[in-house]
């Protein structure tokens, strides 16, 4: 038998090792000892152990990690890239739509990706969704298994939305769908009335830190503060039982911003609240990752660090490798990456000009507008079948990557924002993500438990 070549080994302290099996998710701890065997073996087309060698084989033998031959392995990958193929099909018949009622906002947030499409002018951005389009989009949505609808913006809670708000309300309770509402909270309180007859899954409101750090970062277009405002539509919603998403986007160079929102919490009597589920994002993390990945990806988890506590922290935090993270945080089973994301099956993204996009961050960009709509229906173009094409299968760099399954190929996102192909994967913090990551899950939830 030999080892799986679909594997990886990261040291995460001194004399440890955590093995990563690329074709089942298994994620298993090495001593020195084991470390060496491993060494020993990992070049061998046919292991033969060696007295206490023998203990290390049978444990890799039933955690997956050694196959007959390479023909072996090479059949065990061709079964689990058709299982993962077919249910890739399935979720084409499934859609997760966004809806984008308009670009405007009422706020200014200097990290919004808005501030990019500013240039287009105020009445490009003051377009949105009329309550006859959504008539349109839902003749589309009939065709598909629709569970939940998602309302974005710029701020989809705007007063003049009110009206198409109401009749995408109107198709989620008569279709017994969820709702989520991704919202800055400024107008909750007039939704409130319209939000407490439907099944709201959450409605994700961005707060970042105490008064003054917040205020720096949300405020209005008069440069108006919003701290004390949104937290009193936050106890607001609360009181009728409305599910709340806190999002605190973090300078990771701020080392008291997270202490700083959970003390608020503790002020306004959230902190024990199981309705308030709490997110924390570095403000540098994720799609646009520069200079010292290590560094910063460090100082990001430094932050998760202090909020991982919280009652009802998410294991979403853990974005980029959050199928190794989910084995530590809920003991779940891991389930392969064979897409980055649902940006490659599911979800379509509709903004108040007819376009459709593949996902939020690459709203008005005229090169990934994947299809458009009208009175008369969709219509996708051909971007629209190399998004939902884009899986490991088929990328040539992730074919025989190890890491594939776990990474999915990264953000194809990126790649088009470096104007890169969309099939080239997306790489770049991966490596800075296994090193952090799983000396930090290992420390946290596998050394202190022993």
């Amino acid at each position: 038998m030999k080892l799986i070549n679909r594997m990886r080994v990261i040291p995460v302290e001194d004399g440890k090792y955590f093995m990563l099996n690329g074709l089942n998710g298994a994620i298993d701890l090495l001593d020195n000892t084991g470390y060496r065997i491993y060494q020993k073996w990992k070049d061998q087309a046919a292991i033969t152990p060696v007295g206490q060698e023998q203990t290390l084989f049978e444990g890799l033998q039933q955690r997956g990690y050694l196959v007959e031959d390479q023909n072996a392995e090479l059949d065990l990958e061709k079964e689990l890239f058709q299982r993962l193929e077919q249910k890739h099909q399935r979720h084409q018949k499934i859609i997760e739509p966004l809806i984008i009622l308009t670009y405007d906002c009422n706020f200014r947030c200097p990290y919004c990706y808005e501030q990019t499409l500013m240039d287009k002018g105020k009445d490009w951005m003051n377009k949105q969704i009329t309550p006859e389009m959504v008539h349109s989009l839902i003749k589309h949505f009939d065709n598909y298994k629709v569970e939940r609808i998602t309302l974005f913006g710029g701020e989809p809670l705007l007063p003049r939305n009110k009206e198409t708000v109401i009749e995408f309300i109107k198709y989620i309770k008569a279709k017994n769908l969820k709702l989520n509402i991704i919202t800055n909270g400024y107008y909750l309180e007039h939704y409130i009335p319209l939000l407490v007859d439907v099944d709201v899954q959450k409605i994700q409101i961005t707060l970042d830190g105490n008064e003054e750090r917040h205020n720096q970062t949300r405020y209005t277009a008069g440069k108006q503060g919003t701290f004390h405002k949104i937290l009193e539509n936050v106890k607001l919603a609360r009181k009728d039982n409305l599910p709340i998403f806190i999002r605190c986007n973090v300078d990771i160079d701020d080392q008291n911003q997270v202490n700083d929102l959970l003390q608020t919490f503790d002020e306004y009597g959230l902190r024990d609240d199981p309705g308030i589920e709490l997110f924390v994002a570095a403000l540098r993390e994720g799609e646009h990752l520069e200079g010292d990945n290590c560094n910063i990806i460090r100082k990001y988890i430094q932050q998760i660090d202090k909020a991982i506590d919280y009652p009802n922290s998410t294991k979403e935090m853990f974005v980029k490798l959050s199928h190794i993270a989910t084995n530590f945080l809920d003991n779940t089973n891991w389930h392969p990456k064979y897409t980055y994301c649902f940006a490659h099956s599911s979800l379509q993204v509709f903004d108040p000009w007819g376009y459709i996009y593949p996902c939020s961050v690459l709203v008005g960009r005229e090169k990934d507008i994947i299809g458009t709509y009208d009175e008369n229906g969709v219509i996708f173009n051909d971007l629209y079948t190399k998004w939902h094409n884009r899986t490991v299968a088929n990328m040539e760099k992730c074919r025989d990557c190890e890491m594939a399954l776990f990474c999915g190929g990264g953000c194809a996102g990126e790649s088009s924002y470096q104007n890169r192909d969309l099939y080239e994967p997306d790489c770049s913090d991966m490596e800075a993500y296994l090193s952090e990551l799983l000396p930090y899950l290992y420390a946290r939830y596998v050394k202190k438990q022993a």
